[in-house]
């Protein structure tokens, strides 16, 4: 079988390295731009690869864990203790341990022992079996009945408006309940760990790469495919810029879907009403290699200041050490903005003196002499905007196109998109294909 897979991210890498168990597959894949692997492999620093936006996996993240047993770098992995802050009026809280939340002064007691209450609830009573009465719930709503105004708006409100800007009040309580229920599987007891890789995602991309090219799969970057469309033998037709005709008995496709609305223009109008019903945050990360440490002892800060611009400030290195990277130290400036937001359309100078005017509001040590290096990424189809009729319109994997599939992070519900999913979406119709259910 002569099988296609469009989009050389994690969801694209993992799909073709699961098909291409079965040895009498011809599998092609196919990535726009010049390397694999998304921005898990774009940036080194001494060497040693790190991530173009910031990345762990949770303890929970079994389908990528069990992938790098299989890629025999399972000895790679770092099981790291993590810390959380929240910036608040000026001032970073500690957020890693249930002590922290006792201590939160911002809030009165009562709103502290009801926010501990909703957590627990929520990370011990509400499970897989039993989330679903959450999705039609707005997550606001939700939380300010049980948590309470007060909470609500100093805790929860922020990382909702960060995230979804003018949607957060149509997000689903399921997203959110999803976002703290996976972050607790990686707690013992007070303690939280996140895992890593020795050498950063780079090795795991690498590695895929490599074991791809051994199982003769053939790998295009810069590949120009302009469209896809059933062809008169049942199969699929790709189109090259240059006017190429490529035929295939099956095709995944793995981009947003406005991009894969754009490539197959034949698609029946019901799916794409459920594509074009996805609506996307985009995302701005500013990435740091800093001379000194930014942050004393937090990886991860949550930013619940809506007078600035970015959502939250992650010092990688004070997850993973700073001695893996030279003794440099970098830091990731990460938002949520609206596709057409100011921060996705100025230039990149006048973006960089934002971010750091921003930075230097957390740390009025900072300045722009810390800065050895700096790189700026954007996305315009970051993050669905998971609302509370989302589980509606999910796009299925099968298109209303034979042979034709999409496996994209506009399925992964009710979690957060991430690295996991994308090799279990990848791994999920890698199977069903090999055994001929698709």
């Amino acid at each position: 079988m002569k099988i296609a897979v469009i989009g050389g991210g994690m969801a694209g890498l993992s799909t073709a390295y699961y098909l291409s168990l079965q040895p009498d597959n011809q599998i092609d894949l196919y990535e726009k731009s010049g390397s694999f692997g998304g921005l898990l492999g774009l940036l080194t620093v001494n060497d040693v690869g790190f991530e173009g936006y910031y990345h762990h996996l949770f303890k929970s993240d079994k389908d990528i864990i069990k992938l790098a047993h299989e890629l025999n770098i399972d000895h790679k992995l770092l099981y790291l203790p993590s810390s959380v802050g929240v910036y608040y009026e000026n001032k970073i809280y500690p957020f890693s341990k249930p002590k922290n939340l006792l201590t939160f002064s911002p809030l009165s007691v009562v709103d502290r022992i009801r926010l501990g209450l909703v957590a627990v609830y929520l990370q011990k009573f509400v499970t897989e079996k039993n989330w679903m009465k959450l999705r039609g719930i707005s997550a606001s709503t939700w939380m300010k009945k049980y948590s309470g105004k007060k909470a609500y708006e100093l805790i929860w409100e922020p990382l909702l408006k960060g995230k979804f800007g003018e949607h957060a009040d149509s997000v689903s309580m399921a997203w959110l309940w999803s976002r703290l229920y996976l972050r607790s599987k990686s707690r013992n007891g007070s303690h939280e760990e996140l895992v890593y890789l020795d050498g950063g995602f780079k090795l795991l991309v690498d590695k895929l790469v490599e074991e791809l090219k051994t199982r003769k799969v053939n790998l295009y970057p810069n590949s120009d495919i302009v469209e896809i469309k059933p062809s008169s033998n049942k199969g699929l037709t790709l189109l090259s810029l240059q006017g190429q005709t490529l035929q295939y008995d099956k095709v995944i496709v793995t981009t947003p879907n406005p991009v894969f609305t754009k490539l197959c223009p034949s698609l029946p109008e019901t799916y794409k009403a459920k594509l074009d019903k996805v609506k996307y945050r985009a995302a701005m990360v500013t990435v740091f290699e800093l001379k000194n440490k930014f942050m004393n002892d937090i990886y991860w800060l949550n930013i619940n200041d809506p007078s600035l611009h970015i959502l939250a400030a992650v010092e990688h290195t004070n997850f993973v050490d700073a001695s893996k990277y030279g003794s440099a130290h970098l830091l990731y400036a990460g938002a949520y903005p609206a596709q057409n937001d100011a921060l996705m359309t100025m230039d990149k100078k006048t973006l960089f003196d934002l971010v750091v005017s921003d930075l230097k509001r957390i740390n009025p040590k900072f300045n722009k002499s810390w800065v050895e290096k700096h790189w700026i990424f954007r996305d315009k189809f970051a993050q669905p905007i998971v609302d509370t009729n989302y589980h509606t319109y999910i796009p299925p994997v099968k298109t209303g196109i034979k042979n034709l599939y999409l496996v994209n992070m506009s399925q992964i519900y009710p979690e957060d998109r991430g690295t996991n999913q994308a090799v279990r979406d990848g791994k999920a119709i890698a199977d069903k294909i090999i055994s001929g259910e698709y």
